[in-house]
């Protein structure tokens, strides 16, 4: 092994010191120098080349230019430096060390103790061939330019190997780039174990096409990156590069830094973060991450256990060009976007693609989230699957659907959440498709404190919500469907429940033209107090339920009135259809809910439609157990054609009052005029439906009242009168 030290001085001759081949001994052995030892102060090129082991047992005074080279021609068998003179010691190479520079050389240095500064130059492991750098215990090294593992100049063939444990650490100081695996060919490795740390500006793992990068943290070790200004952190330039984060590891990005995964063209990105590991935002809070950053780039992010993203401005998953990312969490891990602008982009611009898919307990926390919003040509296809127990909470709004012509998606599934405070768009940008499905129990709650679900927003814009299963969907505002010119929006309720707190627009939501909103019940249950079918609205009353925006919610003797509005106000029941009333309630008197059609038409030609109505009226009952009082309530204003088919109503004060509809009311002989105790029926007339009954001061005994026989006796001609009704309206369809 030879060391050659060259004076670079202007006026110092320089000088080469050679390791004798193969010694192994001590550096401030002269035996082990061709010449002699390097002369404190003296511009020296130390050069092992034909193998050994140098020790470094004491502080030397290398006050002048020391250039330390291992194995630096081809074949160069092993060579080793072992550094330990001693905790406090300091030495400064003003130039570089360089572990393996030629074709096959192989070079180890194991750093035990004592400080290195290089200054103004690199500290190379591996700059061609193969080499290992080991440091332990309190060893450092500042390098005032750059840390290279693993450069492959030339292409050549080179393996690189940082190993850092204990406290040790890697310090830049300058404004360049440092390293992991550089050139094509080249594969380069830095390990950090225990409380060992990196400090750098940028970092670039797997920089050229070609070359393969991989860091790894464990325990509470610490990778800082933009430690003297603005950095970056890329994983996968335009190479492919790794990161796996264990234990309570940490990334670091200082003040504007960015982490790129994935980033440039041909450039793969992966990062795993398990354990309690974190990237953090440091400094000023400007720190963002992009997965699948721009160019053909190809980024993946999986985050396992209590891992997480916190302390940091923004996040882009797919960010321009074509671009592809996708971030995966598993169990308890988290996104805390928590900093000024606090934004999540998912498919940004370009045609880049992002996908998102939460999995059990994992959580996002954000002030906006984008995806695929951006309208014409710009933004690939976003993909957002929410599974298990996940949630995203965002404290503005929330947008995904638009530009390209393609179709976004956002799933939930099993018990998953969204909470969005303010605006939610499902079809936000012209040029685009937005879906929402929920499914299971999902459940999605717009607009908590401001704003409104807005389906199909801008011009050419088109938005589509599936609501299946057992899932819900709170809006917490106006829920706007079709709202400009040319825009498309429909609402498919299959099951499941949806509340709107104020009001259903469909069609024309901004006083557009040419636009088209939709709401398909087709199941489930729609609880709302409004529905303003516009001119290109349209609500199709399918299988589903509809009933207020919240039981029992009137006072002072006035009950919630359900509204249908707009110039397209009718309705029309199908097979299936329900019409919930709800029961009569006590809030500062007697409270009931109706509906009011505000002028149009209630078509109930379908057959198997249902009214249901109050469960009990013990409220109504006069006192004095012979009194009787007969009352005309309406519940339904409007034009009404034809009757519903089933009428679910009082009873359980109850077994002995029974309500009929008005075929059967017409065979018992019951008008306005003449209710019988404890009878009631629904009286169709030409300005709506009202519930005309009469209630006792005392519910019946079942051995009274000859009209119960006379009941009885009749229902079986009622029975067969409404079957014969269902079979004329067959008929008639």
């Amino acid at each position: 092994m030879a060391i050659g030290v060259s004076m670079l001085g202007c006026t110092s001759a320089s000088a080469t010191e050679f390791w004798i081949a193969g010694n192994v001994g001590n550096w401030n052995d002269v035996a082990n120098w061709n010449n002699a030892i390097p002369a404190p102060g003296a511009d020296i090129n130390a050069r092992v080349r034909d193998g050994g082991t140098i020790t470094m047992s004491s502080v030397i005074d290398t006050t002048g230019v020391l250039d330390i080279r291992l194995s630096d021609t081809s074949g160069d068998p092993l060579s080793t430096l072992i550094w330990n003179p001693g905790n406090g010691s300091a030495a400064q190479f003003i130039e570089r060390i360089r572990l393996a520079d030629h074709t096959t050389a192989t070079a180890e240095m194991t750093h035990l103790s004592g400080s290195i500064r290089l200054d103004n130059d690199w500290f190379h492991i591996a700059r061609r061939g193969t080499a290992t750098y080991s440091a332990s215990g309190s060893a450092s090294v500042t390098v005032d330019d750059r840390l290279s593992i693993a450069e492959g100049a030339g292409n050549v063939a080179t393996l690189g190997v940082a190993n850092l444990s204990g406290n040790a650490s890697i310090t830049t100081t300058g404004n360049n780039e440092s390293f992991v695996a550089v050139r094509n060919n080249a594969v380069g490795f830095l390990n950090l174990a225990d409380n060992s740390a990196v400090n750098v500006r940028y970092l670039r793992v797997g920089n050229d096409n070609g070359a393969v990068g991989t860091v790894t943290l464990a325990n509470s070790s610490a990778l800082t990156v933009g430690n003297t200004n603005d950095g970056q952190l890329s994983l996968g330039r335009s190479g492919a590069g790794t990161l796996v984060a264990g234990d309570s590891s940490r990334v670091l990005l200082n003040n504007n830094t960015s982490l790129r995964i994935g980033d440039n063209n041909n450039g793969v990105g992966a990062m795993t973060m398990n354990g309690n590991a974190r990237v953090l935002g440091t400094g000023n809070g400007n720190a963002h991450v992009v997965v699948g950053d721009d160019g053909t780039s190809v980024g993946s992010l999986v985050m396992n256990n209590t891992s997480g993203l916190s302390d940091m401005r923004r996040m882009w998953i797919g960010n321009t060009g074509t671009a592809n990312g996708t971030v995966t969490m598993n169990d308890s891990s988290f996104i805390n976007l928590n900093r000024e602008q606090r934004i999540l982009y998912i498919a940004n611009v370009g045609n880049a693609n992002g996908t998102l898919v939460m999995n059990d307990t994992s959580t996002i926390t954000t002030q906006h989230l984008a995806a695929d919003n951006q309208s014409g040509t710009r933004g690939g296809v976003a993909t957002i699957v929410q599974n298990n127990n996940s949630k995203i909470m965002a404290s503005g709004w929330a947008e995904i659907g638009g530009g390209n012509n393609d179709t976004s998606t956002w799933t939930l599934n099993d018990n998953s959440q969204v909470l969005a405070t303010a605006n939610v768009a499902i079809g936000q940008r012209a040029d685009g498709v937005g879906v929402l499905n929920l499914n299971q129990n999902a459940y999605f709650d717009a607009s908590l404190n401001s704003g409104a679900l807005h389906v199909g927003r801008a011009a050419n814009a088109e938005g589509v919500i599936n609501v299946n299963d057992n899932a819900f969907l709170h809006a917490r505002g106006n829920v706007v469907v079709g709202e400009s010119n040319g825009s498309l929006g429909t609402i498919n309720q299959n099951s499941g429940t949806v509340r709107i707190d104020n009001t259903l627009i469909l069609g024309n939501g901004n006083g557009g033209s040419g636009n088209a909103g939709t709401y398909n019940l087709n199941g489930g249950t729609l609880r709302t107090d409004k529905i303003d079918i516009r001119s290109t609205g349209t609500f199709n009353w399918g299988a589903g339920t509809l009933t207020m925006r919240e039981s029992n919610s009137g006072s002072n003797g006035n009950g919630v009135q359900i509204e249908i509005t707009g110039a397209n106000n009718n309705l029309a029941t199908s097979t299936g259809s329900i019409l919930d009333l709800g029961d009569i309630y006590i809030s500062n008197g007697i409270n009931y809910d109706t509906l009011d059609m505000n002028g149009g038409t209630l078509n109930l030609s379908a057959v198997g439609d249902t009214l249901e109505i109050w469960r009990y009226v013990k409220d109504f009952r006069p006192s004095g157990a012979a009194a009787s009082a007969t009352y005309e309530i309406q519940l339904i204003s409007g034009n009404i054609i034809n009757e519903f088919d089933n009428v679910t109503g009082p009873g359980p004060d109850y077994q002995y009052f029974r309500v009929f509809n008005s075929a059967e009311a017409a065979i018992l002989g019951l008008t306005p005029g003449n209710v019988p105790r404890n009878r009631g029926f629904i009286d169709y007339r030409p300005n709506g439906a009202f519930f005309v009954f009469n209630v006792g001061g005392m519910v019946p005994e079942p051995s009274t009242g000859l009209f119960l026989l006379f009941g009885t006796v009749l229902l079986r001609g009622v029975s067969v009168m409404r079957r014969n009704q269902r079979i004329r309206k067959d008929c008639k369809g």
